[in-house]
């Protein structure tokens, strides 16, 4: 806590120092970098204990089919979807877009695009076989 208030004090000391989102989100930005080094800073002292043997961070050959075959089957699903639902779930999950972009581009607005995406969702755990009251 000391090492946060610290950083705090010396960045607002800072010549041209200006908060942008606010005073909360600014303590908590540090707050969380100051968590993290120190996380860091552990990992390294338990590296140096250990027997020196590296492992291999990636997933297995069972880890790996289980996520192909997880893959096809929404593939499949998503095929299955009109082509709204589609188009929709394609451009926020896998291009990356905001609801506000989404919305600008098929003119409507941004709360339509959630209550759509919420229905597409919803049709895609059906389809997949997926208990729509479940929080998978």
């Amino acid at each position: 806590m000391q090492d946060v208030v610290s950083t705090v004090w010396q960045s607002a000391a800072r010549p041209g120092f200006e908060i942008r989102h606010g005073l909360r989100a600014f303590v908590r930005c540090i707050t969380l970098a100051r968590a993290i080094d120190r996380v860091r800073r552990q990992r390294v002292r338990r590296a140096d204990t250990l027997d020196g043997g590296i492992r291999d961070p990636s997933p297995g050959p069972a880890a790996l089919a289980e996520a192909s075959a997880e893959s096809d089957q929404v593939h499949r699903a998503l095929d299955d979807l009109d082509e709204k639902c589609r188009d929709v779930i394609r451009l926020h999950y896998f291009e990356g877009w905001p609801y506000a972009r989404i919305a600008a581009s098929i003119g409507r607005s941004e709360s339509t695009v959630r209550v759509r995406m919420f229905h597409c969702i919803r049709s895609l755990r059906e389809r997949m076989g997926i208990d729509v009251g479940s929080s998978r």
